[in-house]
């Protein structure tokens, strides 16, 4: 009984080993498996005669900087005519290249010059023309041969692909589409059209009539999505009752063209029934300029008489001065007056000056919101702006040497919590008063001594965006105006200015430092694509 109890203990023993070994090696194994690249060649289904498109798609951990592999197929039934890259590849920044070095084989290599990875999701999609003798339900493999991938440092990362296959259909009509829906002025510049996918569909067809009879519908588009933006719809317009216009005098009203929309799916079969018609109409456009380096809206201050901000208006077509209006969203605020003030000959892009009925206080915040419309009656904004009045003290009251002019003067500033302009010379100056200017005036900016004033440009702040060079500022300078004069004995960087804000001298042509990572992984990875090419090329042997 010992005996037997002893090689029951040693054979327990053995199995618990044997366990702690499998359990070792399986964790081993997870994780060898986990870090790999998996490709996969998505099944798809189409008609005989059409075409149908197969995704690849990605699984993988480490994510690859470069990705090469191959795919075989019929080429007797299929004919591969594109490779779209797929969203993860393009974000990556990455190219798509690909081969025929043999009938039913086709080589593809994803490779860019830099260091980023290429994420999980869908790389590829490969687009087949379906021979038109093939018959329902039958089937085309695709296999998925000597897939490869690598780091940015060219370490290799094991790689594995899966087949896919390509089912023939019963050639049938589509239904129609289902949850037709147009949006009713939700966009200023497209009415949104959307629907359910329909099972077989290859594309659909989009009509549209100002009338509800789809027989004298207009064809507006075909598109291989269930989504469609209707960017010709004609946009909202101001109409009198005396007969149309939109001056914006009384009587005036804003009216919208209203449509019908039809939609019908379609295959290389036949083509479904259409919709019901569903309405839909464009709502005000917002045509402003919007930009990183537009200012568009101009600082508040807080002193004695200043009562007044601005609003930046730009349009593709010059704004009826008429029809500009401003509101103050804060009760406490009363607008007085409001002026449009153009920059620019044709009129489409300018100031609206608004009055308040006294000075801002210290701190004190107010909202104001602007629009206007075109002489194409397209509507223009609202643009809004939350105004914050600063303190006048935040600026030096001594002038720098002496460049004041009949409406501005140029002071050394000392305004704070404001970033460092990197390649400034010479200290700030403010620009005072920071408005928009009755008519542009002749500023002057002294150029520090040992510094070519040729090679000075005026920047100017602008919140949201920092230091941005004079050119780029639009609106700000008068065009052409920018020289280097002397002024009272000193040199200095002179131009026409159609408003004041905070402006400093910056080389006007500063090189950019090479950025590292082009080089951090585009030699790795260059290495990396020789690699695959290699890979390739033995393959084909």
């Amino acid at each position: 009984m010992k005996r037997s109890h002893g090689f029951r203990l040693a054979a327990r023993a053995c199995v618990y080993a044997l366990a702690a070994l499998l359990a070792i090696a399986s964790s081993q194994i997870s994780a060898f498996a986990s870090e790999r690249v998996k490709l996969s060649i998505d099944d798809a289904e189409g008609f005989a005669g059409g075409g149908v498109a197969v995704d690849i798609t990605m699984e993988a951990d480490p994510k690859p900087s470069a990705i090469g592999f191959w795919i075989e197929y019929d080429h007797t039934r299929l004919t591969l005519t594109d490779a779209i890259p797929g969203l993860v590849v393009t974000l990556a920044g990455k190219d798509v290249s690909w081969d025929f070095p043999a009938p039913g084989r086709a080589s593809f290599l994803i490779f860019g010059l830099n260091d980023t990875r290429v994420s999980s999701g869908r790389i590829l999609t490969l687009t087949f023309d379906i021979d038109d003798n093939a018959e329902e339900g039958e089937d085309f493999e695709i296999h998925g041969l000597n897939a490869s991938a690598t780091e940015p440092d060219a370490s290799t990362i094991p790689t594995e692909i899966d087949d896919g296959e390509i089912e023939i259909l019963q050639c049938f009509d589509p239904a129609a589409p289902t949850s037709f829906v147009a949006t009713d002025g939700i966009f200023g510049d497209h009415v949104q059209l959307t629907w359910l996918p329909v099972f077989g569909a290859q594309s659909y067809v989009v009509m549209r009539n100002t009338v509800n009879d789809p027989a004298t519908a207009s064809f507006l588009a075909t598109t291989i999505l269930p989504f469609y933006s209707d960017f010709s719809a004609r946009g909202a317009s101001y109409t009198a009752a005396g007969g149309g216009g939109c001056s914006g005098g009384s009587g005036q009203s804003l009216s919208y063209t209203e449509y019908y929309y039809w939609v019908r799916a379609q295959n290389i079969c036949g083509q479904s029934g259409y919709t019901a018609a569903e309405m839909g109409w464009r709502g005000k456009s917002d045509t402003s300029v919007k930009s990183s380096t537009n200012i568009n809206a101009l600082p508040a201050l807080a002193d004695e008489t200043t009562s007044e901000v601005a609003l930046r208006l730009s349009a593709e077509t010059a704004i009826v001065p008429t029809s500009v209006t401003a509101k103050a969203e804060d009760a406490e605020v009363e607008i007085v007056n409001v002026e449009w003030k153009p920059i620019s000959e044709s009129g489409n892009d300018g100031w609206v000056v608004v009055q308040f009925a006294r000075p801002l206080n210290v701190g004190e915040s107010v909202t104001v919101s602007a629009s206007a419309w075109t002489v194409a009656c397209a509507s223009v904004g609202p643009v809004t702006h939350s105004f914050v009045a600063a303190p006048l003290n935040e600026v030096s009251p001594t002038p720098a040497g002496s460049k004041a002019y009949s409406l501005v003067s140029v002071v050394e500033a000392t305004v704070s919590n404001i970033p460092d302009f990197i390649e400034s010379m010479g200290p700030r100056y403010e620009i005072y008063p920071a408005q928009q200017f009755d008519a542009p005036q002749h500023v002057a900016i002294p150029v520090p001594d040992g510094v070519e004033p040729s090679e000075m440009l005026p920047h100017l702040y602008v919140d949201g965006a920092g230091w941005v060079p004079g050119q780029l500022a639009e609106g700000w300078i008068v065009p052409g105006t920018v020289a280097v004069e002397t002024v009272n004995g000193v040199p200095c960087v002179t131009f026409d200015a159609n408003f004041g804000g905070l402006v400093q001298l910056g080389y006007a042509n500063v090189a950019a430092p090479p950025n590292p990572s082009n080089w951090a992984g585009g030699v790795p990875t260059l290495v990396a694509a020789l690699a695959l090419g290699l890979i390739a090329a033995k393959r084909r042997k």
